[in-house]
């Protein structure tokens, strides 16, 4: 009998070891997460959007949201060990919209430092018009709308121009080129339309749109039957 209880009483210490045990186990598994932006000059980019994105499959979530500081930096702390995707986004001068994604780690115990010029995810998009004659249209006035502003059943001259990123007066040769086209925004590509007028009453557009290429350049070629 003293022997049963003996068994009992340690039988019972065991299980109050276990319990302490679970109790007291602490597990760290976070890091944070330093983000520095920069501009075109690759100066420091202040008041840049970032998004920190966690996603499963075809599922995605913003589980933080900020901006960076003058100093172009915004520091995320206390980020769960994991694969993640940062989305940044910037405008320039003229509010034209950039944007960068980048699929990132964030390991426990360590900040993460991401360097993200999104002003870099752009590229050169070249026009070239002709009239109705094969002949290169000099004098010719354009506009490069981005499509998240381009409704033309419902847009007048002052709203085409109004959304527009780019505008511009071909040469002697029927050309002009954009330089530093944005690729993005965020969450989108950008895809662009051609606007051309010769005034309010003398104006076209083509809906065949397009992106640019961020490894180089992008041409394009229409026939305008203004004028002529």
């Amino acid at each position: 009998m003293k022997k049963l209880a003996f068994l009992f009483l340690v039988l019972i210490a065991l299980v109050s070891c276990e319990e302490d045990n679970d109790l007291t186990v602490t597990i760290n598994e976070s890091g944070s997460l330093k983000v520095q932006v920069f501009d075109f000059s690759e100066g420091a980019y202040g008041g840049a959007y970032v998004n920190l994105v966690s996603f499963n499959g075809n599922n995605s979530y913003v589980i933080h949201t900020d901006s960076t500081n003058n100093n172009g930096v915004c520091t995320i702390k206390d980020v769960l060990q994991a694969d993640y995707r940062l989305d940044v986004e910037t405008k320039d001068s003229e509010n034209r919209l950039y944007a960068e994604t980048k699929l990132i780690q964030v390991v426990a115990g360590k900040e993460k430092t991401v360097e993200m010029n999104p002003f870099k995810i752009s590229g050169e998009v070249i026009l070239e018009f002709k009239d109705s004659n094969d002949e290169p249209y000099a004098g010719l006035n354009v506009a490069l709308i981005p499509t998240r502003y381009y409704d033309p059943g419902n847009m007048t001259h002052e709203e085409f121009l109004e959304g527009a990123y780019y505008t511009g007066v071909t040469n002697g040769g029927g050309q002009l080129s954009f330089e530093n086209v944005p690729y993005k925004k965020l969450n989108s590509v950008h895809y662009y339309t051609v606007y051309v007028y010769l005034d309010e009453d003398e104006a076209s557009y083509y809906s065949n749109h397009f992106s640019v290429n961020t490894q180089g350049s992008v041409t394009r070629t229409y026939t305008v039957n203004l004028g002529k």
